[in-house]
C-alpha cells in the first residue's frame, strides 16, 4: 500500500494482539481465527480508506480475505458472523468474486444446505485424517 499512496503517522489503534498457547495462524479455535483474520482484514481495509488508495489489486485481496472470512462462518455454522461478514463486505466496497466465494454464500443461506454441507466435510475430513493414518 506504500506504494499506492502517502503515508504518515495515524493515531488510530490498527491492531490488537494477545498472547495465547497456540498462535493465532494454527488455532484450533475457528471463532479466534476468524476474529483475527476479521480485524486484519479490516485495518488494511481502513488503512487503504485512510490513505485514498483505491485500486484493482486492493479490491482483489479485499475479495479473496472475504472468501477466507466465508470459510470460517461455514466451519463456524454462524448465521450472526455470515451477516457481519457480508456488511463488512459492503463497507469495505467489495464483493465475493470467484465461483467458491459464490457457493459458500449460496449454501450458508440456506440451513438445510448449510447443515448437509458441513456433514459432507466432516466425512471428507475424516477420511482425509484417516488415509494420512494408514497411508493409504
Amino acid at each position: 500500500m506504500a506504494y499506492e499512496g502517502r503515508v504518515h503517522y495515524m493515531s488510530d489503534v490498527t491492531l490488537n494482539y494477545t498472547v495465547s498457547a497456540a498462535s493465532i495462524s494454527n488455532t484450533p479455535d475457528e471463532a479466534c481465527s476468524y476474529a483475527f483474520s476479521y480485524g486484519c482484514t479490516d485495518m488494511m481495509a481502513r488503512l487503504a480508506r485512510k490513505l485514498s488508495i483505491d485500486n484493482d489489486a486492493i479490491r482483489h485481496h479485499l475479495s479473496l480475505r472475504l472468501r477466507y472470512l466465508l470459510q470460517h462462518t461455514f466451519r463456524l455454522y454462524s448465521k450472526e458472523k455470515r451477516r457481519h461478514t457480508l456488511e463488512a463486505s459492503a463497507k469495505w466496497g467489495v464483493r465475493p468474486e470467484g465461483l467458491y466465494s459464490k457457493l459458500l454464500l449460496m449454501v450458508t443461506s440456506n440451513a438445510l444446505t448449510w447443515k448437509t454441507a458441513l456433514a459432507v466435510r466432516r466425512v471428507v475430513v475424516c477420511l482425509k485424517r484417516r488415509k494420512g493414518v494408514t497411508g493409504a
